[in-house]
């Protein structure tokens, strides 16, 4: 027997119609898979296989381009290194294939290229689809050869946001706050990000679980060597799958974290020309407070300084020596000599102006000490007035940065729960290691570098508020984050799965 290739599988093949019912959600976009399906016909055989040079042409009908070392590595992982020809089962699961390598942006194991492509709005994002789950017999034996693959229905989404207490620009707690981006952007993720439940090509699922069907048989038969070969093949395409698996996430990482930034960058410049704009109106207003008060304090010197002068002595208060000599002028008057008279009325009018004069200096000297006090009174009240406006002006700047610390605090508590997440995705290359080992074949070395390439470029910027030493402790996501952690570990055959020995790993 030529051990190139697996013979066709007994029952293998599937009516056109067992992809299309109970796979996708209603209203969901066709897949890849399913669209080839549907043209496989048109591109088959006599005997109802693929040539392998007709997977081109068949790839070209479902608008996937890829190159030719790509179609010919995902067909010696399907098919083997030397086949022909492949049954509509193994067609389908390369055509997946190559389609999931075409959405991450390259072959599983590189770092994401993620560099050219400018963030996509998070209205335009479309979350990753989740394997629907399925009460046919069918979908049931793909459950179960999945193995590491099989994928648990995701929860409805709840209400929570990921971002912590709102509290910037004080409008987040009706929703209408500046969080509504960040929400936004980790909402349409949500599906991964707490049930791990990525992206898996429904045939090859299919196909795998048509594989594992096939080699049981051989070994009811005693057909062992088709048996190694299909055991062989089944863990080639798990590896794949994780790959596929992996790569995804970390393009979904490096993604995220350029929109978070984009986000966070945009709503900042928001944020501070907001606060700008409402320090200059609190400096407008006090200005205008002040003037008022001295208007206010003018006119209220000059209607007391006029209340003053009205209140201005006209007439002195006689004193005794004055009184004296008008008597005497009068007694004088009396007896009618008059020359003594007039001296004594002279010296008597000398000495009313004298007092009148005395009387008049000091109303002036209470005049002047009452204005005095009255400005002095207006001069504390001005400088209250301008202690309230800088006390103000200063409990403004605290909040103001009180706010962006807050802000600053919750980016970094996004971008460090990426950071985590990228952890776990290099945790999974152990994965190749383990099952190479299996093989019996030394591990290819690993080349990837550590974090996604846009990760290094953001810590590098001169405005990146990441610091050194931030908290990566965000246990409301740590919590989802090793919930998700076994499930990842699962698919990469880890062996993982306790919070303990995840704590353990360094994370």
């Amino acid at each position: 027997m030529d051990g190139s290739a697996l013979p066709p599988v007994s029952g293998a093949s599937l009516p056109p119609d067992a992809l299309e019912d109970g796979n996708e959600r209603p209203g969901s976009r066709q897949r890849a898979s399913e669209r080839a399906g549907e043209l496989f016909s048109d591109f088959a055989k006599e005997d109802g296989t693929l040539a392998v040079s007709a997977l081109g042409d068949l790839l070209s009908a479902v608008d996937i381009s890829c190159s030719p070392d790509t179609c010919m590595r995902v067909v010696n992982t399907v098919a083997g290194p030397h086949a022909e020809s492949m049954t509509r089962d193994q067609a389908l699961a390369a055509v997946g294939m190559i389609s999931t390598e075409s959405t991450t942006g390259g072959p599983p194991g590189s770092p994401p290229q993620t560099q050219s492509q400018p963030p996509i709005p998070p209205s335009q994002q479309q979350q990753p689809p989740i394997l629907p789950s399925s009460s046919s017999s069918g979908a049931a034996a793909a459950a179960t050869a999945a193995g590491p693959f099989r994928l648990e229905s995701a929860p409805p989404s709840s209400s929570h946001s990921y971002l912590g207490n709102p509290g910037v620009g004080g409008g987040e707690g009706n929703g209408n706050g500046p969080s509504r981006p960040f929400r936004r952007i980790l909402t349409k993720n949500r599906s991964y990000l707490e049930t791990g439940a990525l992206h898996l090509d429904e045939a090859v699922v299919q196909y795998m679980a048509k594989l594992e069907e096939h080699r049981r048989k051989c070994e009811v038969e005693g057909r062992y060597q088709e048996a190694k070969l299909a055991s062989r093949r089944l863990a080639d395409l798990r590896t794949a799958q994780v790959d596929s698996l992996r790569q995804e996430l970390a393009s979904n990482q490096a993604r995220e974290l350029e929109e978070v930034h984009a986000v966070y960058e945009e709503e900042a410049a928001k944020f501070h020309q907001l606060w700008d704009q409402r320090m200059r109106d609190y400096g407008v207003n006090l200005t205008k407070a002040l003037e008022d008060l001295k208007n206010s304090h003018t006119a209220q010197l000059a209607a007391y300084v006029e209340e003053l002068q009205r209140k201005k002595p006209t007439r002195a208060r006689p004193s005794r020596d004055y009184l004296v000599q008008r008597e005497m002028q009068d007694k004088l008057v009396k007896a009618k000599l008059y020359g003594r008279a007039t001296k004594v009325k002279s010296m008597a009018d000398e000495l009313y102006q004298a007092e009148l004069e005395t009387t008049v200096a000091a109303w002036e000297a209470e005049s002047k000490l009452k204005i005095a006090k009255l400005q002095s009174k207006q001069q504390n009240e001005y400088e209250v007035l301008l202690q309230r406006g800088s006390k103000g002006r200063d409990e403004l700047e605290l909040k103001r940065l009180a706010e962006t610390e807050r802000r600053t605090l919750r980016f970094r508590n996004i971008v460090s729960v990426s950071f985590q997440l990228q952890t776990v995705i290099g945790l999974t290359g152990r994965r190749s290691e383990c099952i190479a080992a299996c093989h019996g074949v030394p591990p290819p070395p690993r080349t990837r570098p550590r974090g996604p390439p846009c990760a290094v470029q953001l810590t590098r910027r001169p405005n990146y508020l990441l610091a050194d030493n931030c908290r990566i402790g965000f246990w409301p996501v740590g919590r989802l984050l090793l919930s998700q952690l076994g499930r990842i570990l699962q698919y990469c055959e880890l062996g993982i799965a306790l919070p303990g020995q995840c704590t353990a790993a360094g994370l």
